[in-house]
């Protein structure tokens, strides 16, 4: 299994399209945007 966080502002669509499944996520960090863990297994 591979896990990565990215921010909602960055990439966490292009890892979605990629296979990568949003576990969790962490509102309002920093300010407005979020803190996205991602997964996939492998």
């Amino acid at each position: 299994m591979v896990h990565l966080t990215t921010y909602s502002f960055q990439a966490p669509d292009f890892y979605e399209r990629h296979g990568y499944e949003r576990f969790g996520e962490l509102d309002d960090y920093p300010g407005d945007q979020s803190l996205v863990f991602l997964r996939k297994r492998l």
